[in-house]
């Protein structure tokens, strides 16, 4: 009997993790879930993560305090997190941690990398695996110069605890799309569990997707990304302000990201879904899209909802049309997407500017 600890900060992560749940774990297995605050109505799904009798334990956990201090008492307390890591993880999670054979995580920030510490010096032959969340897994190199992990093995070397946080593989749905080498095993997620109609019924009860996916109804969604609110200066307001003047409010829902604290869009008389926690893959396991096309700048939703789901719903993706293109898609990012489109036969659209753009969208409402 194995004991397992999958961590997910993301709505996506979430069903991730059960895939992962269902594919490295019997049923019989210990396997406890840690869900962060980092994203919308995190304590509403771990609770029904738990009501589903899938895990044993599965913690809520309010860690943005520690991740992102934002006044000089939370600095404090965070140099303080870092230095008492195994106490101090428990007051954050509310519990002594236990002894796991596996833990399973993708953020790479403070309280990842302290539970791998705790994890290691708990068992030293703790196996530890980082899992994807969509392109960024496959176009950004996954290495040892994160200032979380660098702090965390400063602190180890402090008292005298040599633990080790290397990592023992990377799951992932195609690993021969990563473009980066890596010194462990790249696995594969295993994609067949999602046709499982347990994992289906799991996410569908999780996230309450029934309802909220009836009311996705517009021709166009467009899916804004986290970059304006991780403070990159691009201009994609103007961009959709263009393309919802040209094709009509009225045919148009825009999903914001679950990390925005602004709705930019609220002029713009469209339909807005917001702050429902809700991946877009999920809602895809309930309803499907034939008659919908996608716009995004280079959306995960988008890109993941082929990895995880192969769904052909049509989706243009907008980045080229920019004047001031975000850093994260960089020449990487056209590299893993080449492999992409040639994996999944040209599977998005991809306008070369907005002229072209202007064109299709033309097309499409002729």
């Amino acid at each position: 009997m194995k004991k397992g600890l999958i961590i997910c900060s993301t709505p996506y992560q979430v069903m991730v993790g059960i895939i992962l749940r269902m594919q490295c774990f019997e049923k019989g297995d210990l396997v406890d879930f840690i869900l962060t605050d980092t994203f919308a109505k995190y304590d509403q799904v771990a609770s029904r993560i738990a009501s589903l009798g899938i895990c044993r334990n599965v913690y809520a956990v309010k860690m943005k305090h520690i991740m992102l201090p934002q006044n000089v008492l939370e600095k404090i307390r965070k140099m303080d997190y870092l230095l008492r890591f195994v106490s101090g993880t428990e007051k954050v999670m509310g519990t002594e941690i236990d002894e796991y054979d596996e833990m399973f995580f993708n953020c790479e920030e403070i309280f990842t990398y302290n539970m791998m510490s705790i994890l290691r010096f708990k068992n030293k032959a703790c196996k530890i695996y980082r899992y994807e969340e969509g392109y960024s897994s496959y176009s950004l190199e996954y290495s040892s110069s994160t200032k979380s992990e660098k702090l965390v093995n400063f602190r180890n070397r402090l008292v005298n605890k040599n633990l080790k946080i290397d990592l023992d593989g990377f799951f992932l749905f195609e690993p021969e799309l990563a473009i980066h080498k890596y010194p462990y095993p790249l696995l594969c997620i295993d994609r067949n569990v999602v046709k499982n109609a347990e994992y289906r019924k799991c996410i569908s009860d999780i996230f309450q997707t029934e309802q909220i996916a009836q009311t996705y109804n517009r021709k166009y969604i467009i899916f804004e990304e986290s970059f304006f609110t991780d403070g990159f200066d691009i201009d994609d307001m103007e961009l959709y302000t263009t393309l919802v003047n040209n094709i009509g409010p009225e045919k148009v829902s825009v999903k914001l990201h679950p990390r925005t604290v602004q709705n930019r869009f609220e002029s713009l008389s469209v339909d807005i879904h917001e702050k429902e926690g809700v991946p877009w893959e999920a809602i895809l396991l309930t309803k499907t899209f034939p008659h919908t096309t996608l716009f995004a700048l280079a959306s995960g939703s988008v890109i993941n909802s082929r990895l995880l789901l192969g769904d052909s719903t049509t989706a243009c993706l907008l980045y080229k049309c920019l004047k001031k293109c975000p850093p994260a898609l960089d020449e990487n990012f056209e590299l893993f997407l080449e492999g992409f489109q040639r994996k999944y036969n040209n599977a998005v659209i991809v306008p070369a500017d907005y002229l072209e753009l202007q064109k299709l969208t033309e097309e499409m409402e002729a």
